[in-house]
């Protein structure tokens, strides 16, 4: 009888591959899922409404809300028309803006948006009724506006990592500044306010942990280079210009573009102000004759003058050689001073290379003693920040631009803007 051979182990041969094959697949893997990932995010992330901006636009808000950020988007957008003089906002347009929208604003602080719809989605009897004007911009897109405009050629860059943020903020969309793409980035918003993440803009940082109480707003500085104020300092100086007196385009000039602080204060409805900056070009008999002259702009004096018809008219007569320095001493530093309204005075002191300029003791006191006791920071901010309504309290009287007209309309949503200068990133804080 024949053996059956059945043997009782089975032995197999596995082919198995190298350790460098499977990593060049892994490796390669990887590779795609990225290249995947990037091209969805370029896709699905364009930016098909900004193109639209109007000519002179200033500044480009760009939202992409969706189902789950809506809410969030309407929310930082709170009590803002998108319309110049037109009530239209967040909510009105939430109906027929399929995905994406962009609000721009002009130099002038004037306002339109764009929308992704068709005119047939539109609510044309009530757009008519507000007296808003539609025009088709681009296949799919509609710009609304308070007048005809023309457009400008300009199209967003993408921008890269937006969505990557601290998980208590929303990524809602990305704000563009046409002539400077250093400072493009990205919107996102919180439960605090609305954040703007720009790229590192190297600002300089207020140099205390601390500000006096009551401040209404800081500056660090030096300032960024695009800061102008010579439309404010010219007229000052056609003032000046029959004084001996550093001029105020000067003294200006200096503050901002020297390391320093301004810092702007409100007590008992009275607002007081301290410059700090370099000593440098900045002499001493410089520092007495800038307070001597601002505390006789304070203090003019009336005299009646007879016209040639009998007639009496009043001269209003300022003369800083009026007005007298005084010199005392104020924790140890010498600090100049001059007599001004309602018994106040305008102080200059120097110490450690650094000059203080004040009208009010205590910022004085404040800007002199070692160790600073006062309130924090508000707003996240660490290089600048404004109390939005205190501000414009300060100016109504006197500002009637579009521009301040805009920040009013801010004013409505938010309370304070700060500016962070952080390790990798500067940012914008606008708080509740």
């Amino acid at each position: 009888m024949q053996r059956l051979n059945i043997p009782l182990h089975r032995y197999q041969q596995a082919t198995r591959l190298s350790r460098r094959v499977v990593s060049l697949v892994a490796v390669a893997t990887t590779a795609g899922l990225l290249v995947l990932m990037a091209a969805a995010t370029i896709w699905y992330g364009r930016d098909t409404t900004s193109s639209s901006a109007p000519q002179d636009t200033a500044v480009v808000l760009h939202f992409a809300p969706n189902r789950l950020t809506w809410d969030a988007t309407k929310r930082v957008l709170a009590h803002i028309p998108l319309i110049s003089n037109r009530p239209l906002t967040a909510d009105d347009i939430e109906p027929y803006a399929h995905g994406e929208f962009s609000l721009f604003i002009a130099a002038d602080g004037s306002r339109s948006v764009a929308i992704r719809a068709t005119k047939g989605e539109l609510p044309t009897k009530t757009l008519d009724a507000l007296g808003i004007i539609v025009q088709d911009s681009a296949p799919g897109i509609i710009l609304l506006s308070d007048r005809p405009m023309a457009r400008m050629a300009w199209k967003p860059k993408h921008i890269w990592f937006g969505s990557i943020h601290f998980p208590w903020n929303t990524h809602i969309g990305s704000l563009y500044v046409p002539e400077d793409a250093t400072l493009s980035g990205s919107i996102y918003a919180s439960k605090a306010g609305m954040n703007v993440r720009l790229p590192k803009q190297h600002l300089s940082a207020i140099p205390w942990k601390v500000v006096p109480d009551s401040t209404i707003a800081a500056l660090s500085t030096p300032a960024l280079p695009n800061t102008d104020v010579n439309g404010v300092t010219s007229a000052i100086d056609t003032i000046l210009s029959s004084y001996a007196t550093p001029t105020a385009t000067f003294v200006a000039s200096h503050i901002l573009s020297n390391q320093g602080t301004v810092v702007l204060t409100k007590n008992a409805g009275k607002f007081d102000y301290l410059f700090v900056t370099t000593a440098k070009d900045f002499a001493n008999s410089d520092q007495q004759k800038f307070i001597q002259t601002a505390a006789a702009l304070q203090i003019p004096r009336i005299q009646a003058l007879t016209l040639p018809d009998n007639t009496i008219a009043k001269e209003m007569i300022v003369d800083p050689s009026l007005t007298t320095i005084e010199e005392t001493t104020v924790a140890g530093t010498i600090v100049s001073r001059a007599s001004s309204r309602d018994g106040g005075y305008v102080f200059s002191a120097e110490l450690n290379g650094t000059v203080s300029i004040t009208n009010a003791q205590n910022l004085l006191d404040f800007s002199l003693s070692a160790k600073k006791s006062g309130a924090k920071l508000p707003c996240s901010s660490n290089a600048s920040f404004m109390d939005i309504r205190s501000v414009l309290e300060l100016s109504k009287g006197s500002v009637h631009a579009r521009t301040a007209a805009l920040l009013s309309i801010l004013a409505n949503t938010y309370g304070t803007i700060g500016i962070e200068e952080g390790v990798a990133r500067t940012t914008i804080h606008l708080c509740y």
